[in-house]
């Protein structure tokens, strides 16, 4: 029969043991939400550049960073079921090492979805301008498809030289 110290010291050890494991994938989250962020200014530097095809590789690295977050995420799930009374059952110092972790993984992660965030809108904003352009564009062409063909009638192009 066990004796209740030894019980004790099991639960002891089994807590230790899975605050340990929390804290080393809270660590490969904060890794992975450090990388995001360095390739979150990358991003934002070729938005505001225009360097399309650097923000396509960008992006890609980013999707395969954004997975390895991913995964860890489901690691995370299964440490975290009745979270607070596992961190109850953990030395105080631990509990607040543990608890700090998580406050800067949230806080890293919530910069990160802010930047994106601030892209996202940029890009909306230059697709509008574009778009503004194309219709100016267009409006222009169709101008002078007409300023042209009620010309050809009468035979004369006044004020047209060779741009329209």
């Amino acid at each position: 029969m066990t004796s209740r110290p030894d019980i004790i010291t099991g639960h002891a050890e089994a807590s230790a043991e899975w605050a340990t494991a929390l804290e080393n994938v809270l660590s490969q989250q904060s890794a992975v939400l450090d990388d995001l962020a360095e390739w979150a200014t990358r991003q934002q530097h070729c938005i505001a550049d225009g360097q399309v095809d650097e923000l396509l590789t960008v992006l890609g690295h980013r999707q395969i960073l954004v997975e390895r977050l991913l995964t860890t995420q489901t690691e995370l799930s299964g440490l975290t079921d009745h979270l607070e009374d596992r961190l109850e059952k953990v030395e105080p110092a631990t509990r607040q090492r543990l608890r700090g972790r998580m406050r800067d993984v949230d806080d890293a992660l919530r910069q990160v979805l802010e930047q994106d965030d601030r892209d996202r809108r940029e890009l909306e904003r230059q697709r509008s301008v574009a778009n503004e352009r194309l219709h100016a564009m267009d409006a222009t062409r169709r101008a002078r498809a007409q300023y042209v063909t009620s010309d050809a009638e009468t035979g004369s192009r006044r004020f047209a030289d060779e741009r329209g």
